[in-house]
């Protein structure tokens, strides 16, 4: 059984070369979405409306709710951008008080520049939401009032939720688990060796677990605190190197995946890659996601649907008024191509993909 994981594993290089983030200006948090809402608890009052794209996931809006939040919809284009007559159509319907612009999978948004211009000229907040690869962000390039990240979503550590715009941390904030820490990096050594012996396919006994919590946990889901950063989170930021090499490797992986796909006659939602763009995943456009996502687990590739079922409820009860974000969630199969991955297993994957394609989906 070959075995192909949907995150990294790695540990950074031991050189040290420069640190590469400023954190004077950072603020950490276990998750991305602790970051948001504390950014915008900070920046807007209890109740105010904030607009995000349709294509959503679903999973932190008990976060936002219970901080009072009015949570607001708009439909995306078929880039996932906002179009931008639509944007400042909605805006200038009144009330909207903050407005959530999303580098999907790794590439920045169409038209960010425009957007915050427009969001600025009605004095509404914007806030970048950079959690799916946070090595797309670049410090020179216009920034947004506040810019979230999710460290985790591209690096081998337990936290990684970052936010920029609110300052610096109170020194008085509590320390990051080194014990949870640490189990992370095992159980994430283990499920690897165990998939490349061949032992077992960890992925239908992890759909299973997480299918199984979903039914069982009625609890909503609750704020994280600010914490300190991980020492692993720590090590890879003051690693400019590490990070560069990261970034180098899934650009290249993206490449590679893009021509030996080519058979399946599929490609990528994004097919160009931006000077910056870093990707988070291969995200695959195909009519038949959903059956490729289930053949590719079968055979041990970490093959993700994102948003998939937590697509927001009330998006997917209105096709009618969000046919776009619909539609892109039915089309978009997500395959890894993380900086751990080995030429040989991006061939398997390519291969599977060709196969699957050619007999017909």
């Amino acid at each position: 059984m070959t075995y192909i994981p949907a995150r990294p594993n790695g540990l950074p290089d031991n050189y040290i070369s420069g640190a590469s983030w400023q954190f004077d200006k950072l603020r950490f948090f276990p998750r991305g979405r602790d970051a948001l809402v504390f950014g915008l608890s900070a920046k807007i009052k209890k109740g105010g409306r904030v607009l995000f794209p349709a294509f959503f996931c679903a999973r932190s809006l008990d976060l936002f709710t219970s901080y009072e939040f009015d949570v607001e919809w708009l439909d995306v284009c078929d880039d996932l951008s906002f179009g931008l007559d639509r944007l400042a159509e909605r805006l200038d319907s009144g009330n909207i008080e903050a407005v959530v612009v999303s580098d999907f999978f790794g590439w920045s948004s169409q038209n960010m520049q425009k957007v915050i211009e427009l969001a600025k000229e009605r004095q509404i907040l914007v806030i970048r939401d950079c959690c799916h690869s946070a090595l797309s962000w670049q410090s020179e390039q216009i920034r947004a009032d506040l810019t979230v990240f999710s460290f985790r979503k591209t690096l081998p550590v337990w936290d990684g939720g970052a936010l920029i715009g609110c300052g610096s941390s109170p020194s008085s904030m509590q320390n990051s688990s080194l014990a949870r820490d640490v189990r992370r990096e095992v159980i994430r050594k283990l499920e690897r060796a165990l998939g490349h012996v061949g032992i077992i396919n960890p992925y239908p006994v992890l759909d299973f677990v997480r299918r199984a919590s979903a039914v069982a946990s009625a609890e909503p889901e609750k704020l994280c605190d600010e914490i300190r950063p991980s020492r692993s989170l720590v090590r890879w930021l003051n690693n400019a190197g590490a990070l560069h090499k990261v970034a180098r490797t899934r650009r290249e992986n993206f490449l590679f995946l893009q021509e030996a796909l080519r058979p399946s006659g599929l490609s990528s939602l994004f097919p160009v890659l931006g000077e910056h763009d870093v990707p988070q995943v291969f995200p695959l456009k195909t009519p038949h996601a959903s059956s490729l996502v289930k053949f590719l687990r079968s055979h041990g590739v970490g093959a993700v649907r994102w948003p998939g079922n937590e697509l927001p409820s009330k998006v997917r009860a209105s096709p009618e008024i969000f046919p776009m974000a619909n539609e892109m969630n039915d089309l978009i199969a997500c395959l890894p191509l993380h900086q751990d991955l080995e030429r040989w297993e991006l061939e398997k994957m390519a291969s599977l993909v060709n196969e699957w394609s050619i007999a017909g989906s």
